[in-house]
């Protein structure tokens, strides 16, 4: 009972705008990851419609702004089209900084890694999400969040395919960890792993799915931060 009440005041927080690092430590989750996965999906919905409410409000504040300046605006730029800024490495070197699209794109080739690690006789259909959520990192970063679920066939045990992917990487020097806070609903511990590559804030999340013939793959990409003039909400 109390730890269904953390997860729902997780819900909420998140629902009203919460960082989700911050929240992860109501639930006492191992990782933002968890948290996103677990309670960011109770309330997408909501979610979204927060976004979206403090993005019009957003809008009509710069556009008093505008006027009172007397800015001039090109009808023929796209908002969308900021050069990536540039960030100092540890190293020194100077690189381009991870847009949105590229962090989605990398972490949706990731999930097909992952989903391709399944035996190929066992599956009968992947359905990748084609599009995600932006949630924070931190004050000023986003990670891009999207899931795969692979159909199994009846019959597949899928504790031991879920132990086969994390072999593959441990073996391959990435960092993975167990977690078996959740159950299932027959009460049964469910075996999840969380594969976390070098990236900051990059983790994938492997377990049973929604029933019992199924594989979720729940992604959180590394972070980034956005161009000026694109809000986090909706659909990305």
């Amino acid at each position: 009972m109390l730890h269904g009440l953390r997860h729902a005041a997780a819900s909420l927080a998140i629902s009203a705008g919460a960082n989700v690092e911050v929240v992860q430590r109501m639930p006492g989750h191992k990782s933002a990851q968890v948290t996103r996965d677990t309670d960011a999906a109770l309330f997408p919905d909501d979610l979204h419609n927060s976004m979206r409410a403090r993005s019009s409000a957003t809008t009509l504040l710069l556009v008093g702004l505008i006027g009172l300046a007397g800015c001039a605006w090109n009808p023929e730029a796209d908002p969308t089209e900021s050069p990536a800024p540039i960030a100092q490495t540890q190293e020194g070197s100077m690189e381009a900084e991870l847009t949105w699209q590229e962090a989605k794109g990398r972490t949706q080739a990731m999930e097909g890694e992952i989903a391709a690690l399944i035996p190929e006789d066992a599956v009968l259909s992947i359905d990748q999400l084609q599009t995600g959520t932006l949630l924070s990192c931190n004050e000023t970063q986003h990670s891009w969040a999207g899931a795969t679920t692979v159909t199994v066939a009846e019959g597949t045990e899928i504790e031991p395919v879920v132990k086969a992917i994390e072999a593959h990487y441990r073996a391959n020097g990435t960092e993975v960890s167990v977690d078996r806070d959740e159950v299932d609903r027959n009460g049964d511990e469910i075996y999840r792993i969380q594969i976390d590559p070098p990236a900051p804030g990059e983790s994938y999340l492997v377990s049973e799915g929604l029933s019992p013939n199924e594989i979720r793959i729940a992604s959180g990409s590394a972070c980034f931060t956005l161009p000026e003039g694109i809000y986090p909400g909706g659909d990305f």
